[in-house]
């Protein structure tokens, strides 16, 4: 592991860290492996390109005429 760094969390939190960990395992390791399972259940979409509007305007029920 490279550089470290200290974060300040909540007890709240720590706690819910340590009932993650698996036995042996740091925060930091689960903090990655929970990082590493959200990207593999993240759905990516492709951006859908917007279609073009018709500039024609619509006719509405005012602009039709009885017969």
């Amino acid at each position: 592991m490279g550089k470290e760094k200290a974060i300040k969390i909540s007890e709240a939190t720590d706690k819910k860290l340590s009932d993650m960990g698996k036995f042996g395992e740091s925060y930091d390791g689960v903090i990655n492996r929970v990082i590493d399972e959200n990207e593999k259940c993240s759905i990516k979409k492709p951006v859908e390109k917007k279609e073009e509007v018709d500039e024609k305007p619509k006719e509405t029920p005012e602009d039709k005429t009885e017969e």
